[in-house]
């Protein structure tokens, strides 16, 4: 099925409209082409307005753009949601699962994974993640470092 978008005054496929409540159809009036030319030449004349609130926003609610950022850079880099975070946060009972100790009160706990599969292999506090990711994920390193702690000697 077509319809037809009021601004560019072509007939185009339904799946090329956003979907709205508004319309008896469900779709926009507007195909999605001509909405995002749109809002490109709105954020152009309005830049600077745009900054100055996106900035004032960012000040007034600091854990709430903390929170959304956190979500994102969840489902982002490692593909999972908030709920699955907290779930796997729940089940290591806060603490890090190498040291067994909580995060700084400043910090959330880092998402550990396998760079080959994205397999997640649980929570970290800062620290032990840097530990983990300065020896490559190379196991025989961190052996030696443990043997190297346990039996070397001072000189």
């Amino acid at each position: 099925m077509t319809k037809y978008c009021y601004t560019c005054g072509e007939y185009r496929d339904l799946t090329e409209f956003h979907n709205t409540k508004r319309t008896k159809d469900g779709k926009q009036s507007r195909c999605v082409y001509c909405v995002s030319e749109y809002h490109q030449q709105y954020y152009v004349k309005n830049k600077n307005a745009i900054k100055v609130k996106t900035s004032e926003w960012h000040t007034n609610n600091k854990e709430k753009y903390k929170q959304s950022r956190k979500i994102g850079k969840l489902q982002s880099r490692y593909g999972i949601s908030i709920d699955t975070y907290n779930t796997i946060l729940v089940a290591q009972k806060g603490l890090c699962a190498i040291c067994k100790f909580p995060p700084n009160e400043e910090e959330n706990l880092c998402v550990d994974h396998c760079h080959e599969t994205n397999k997640i292999r649980g929570l970290l506090c800062k620290p032990c993640n840097l530990l983990i990711g300065n020896a490559n994920n190379d196991v025989a390193r961190l052996l030696s470092a443990v043997h190297y702690l346990v039996d070397g000697e001072v000189v």
